[in-house]
């Protein structure tokens, strides 16, 4: 008969030190990291391209087009992409638009989208019931106007800034406002919505 020879005993405490030890190391390196991307991923979500309309107040829109104006409203796209600047790390944009009187065409208009300003870190109803970044203010500046004849502009080039008071990744809303330097700085003249297409 074989006898067989004593298995070596195993030292469990040293095997759950080095177990420790090891999710100690991977805590300390990867969940920085993980941190790091889902914060850059969360920041540059409004990446993409939106389908954007923006419907003019009535007052202005007799400043922009002339008293006959009734349903002055402007649709058009808009892409966004991250990674611009210095640091990439900032949004820069163009938007193209066509300015409509209800449904009779006036206008082809190009836009650039700069100076967008995140803030940081709020609260949401929904889960995960915090959002790293929404959009607080952006920029549009009349890059092209191109009025269709008859229609002529009665007012000079406007410059707007966007006052964000929803932003998700899928939607957009904001009160548009005239540009500081502008005849009327600061003046509410629509409102801007958009829905995500890509």
């Amino acid at each position: 008969m074989i006898i067989p020879a004593a298995l070596p005993k195993i030292d469990w405490s040293g095997v759950w030190t080095a177990l420790v030890a090891s999710l100690i190391w991977f805590a300390i390196g990867a969940i920085p990291t993980l941190t790091f991307v889902a914060w850059r991923k969360d920041r540059s979500r409004f990446h993409g391209r939106w389908k954007t309309n923006i419907k003019w107040r009535k007052s202005w829109a007799k400043k922009l087009m002339g008293p006959t104006a009734e349903q002055p409203h402007s649709e058009g796209e808009m892409s966004l992409s991250y990674g611009a600047g210095q640091k990439k790390n900032q949004y820069w944009g163009l938007a193209t638009w066509v300015l409509k009187d209800g449904t009779k065409l006036k206008a082809e208009v190009c836009t650039e989208v700069r100076n967008v300003d995140l803030a940081h870190v709020s609260f949401s109803k929904r889960l995960p019931y915090l959002e790293l970044h929404r959009l607080r203010h952006a920029s549009l500046y009349s890059r092209i106007r191109n009025p269709i004849p008859p229609f002529k502009y009665h007012s000079h080039v406007a410059d707007y800034d966007l006052i964000f008071r929803k932003s998700t990744g899928d939607k957009l809303e904001a009160q548009v406002r005239m540009q500081s330097g502008s005849e009327s700085p600061g003046k509410v003249v629509g409102s801007f919505s958009a829905e995500r297409i890509t």
